[in-house]
């Protein structure tokens, strides 16, 4: 059983949001590289457009799925708890701290 922390947004605070918008600027950055200075030339049409759809669904749509489903996951236990009596302390106190695990 995993702990609601490992799906918790907040958990990572602007560390975690940084590297998310790093990460899908640069997978943005590289399809969109590979669609201005693709070599179309020497691949047919259906091999360029497999080929980008493929990169497209590797480095954005997975990406995409995972954070949604971790959103879903801790939204559904957040209900779970709230029922239970638990309450949610501020975002600043549920964020990583460097030497805590």
């Amino acid at each position: 059983m995993s702990k609601p922390a490992n799906v918790d947004f907040a958990y990572y605070g602007n560390v975690g949001l940084s590297c998310a918008c790093i990460y899908f600027l640069t997978a943005t950055a590289g399809i969109l590289s590979v669609i201005v200075w693709g070599n179309v030339e020497n691949a047919s049409d259906g091999d360029y457009y497999s080929a980008l759809g493929i990169l497209v669904v590797i480095f954005l749509i997975i990406p995409v799925g995972v954070l949604v489903r971790a959103a879903m996951k801790y939204a559904t236990w957040k209900t779970w708890a709230t029922k239970r009596g638990w309450q949610e302390p501020p975002p600043e106190e549920r964020a990583w701290k460097q030497g805590k695990s």
